[in-house]
């Protein structure tokens, strides 16, 4: 599903888009690591993935920018030992 996030920054396309062109474009199945050419592929189930793959970005991109900015305390090693038990 990363191969689905290269190709629609690299194209500048929506989210929909990119998912209907893969199932017609075996150079997009190839680069995202298909085996062979298949019109069987399950859209749905791909939009999800890919965008649930996208809040994931986002989530993790977030946490980092309010650390860095000095929003939130940077989590101590101290803290990790004491949910650990140690």
């Amino acid at each position: 599903m990363v191969g689905l996030l290269i190709l629609k920054h690299l194209r500048n396309i929506s989210d929909a888009s990119v998912v209907a062109q893969f199932g017609e474009n075996a150079y997009y199945q190839y680069f995202c690591g298909m085996d062979s050419f298949t019109t069987a592929f399950n859209f749905k189930r791909a939009m999800r993935l890919f965008l649930r793959l996208i809040e994931m970005v986002a989530k993790w991109l977030f946490q980092h920018v309010e650390i860095n900015c000095g929003l939130v305390q940077r989590p101590s090693v101290v803290a990790y030992q004491e949910k650990l038990g140690f």
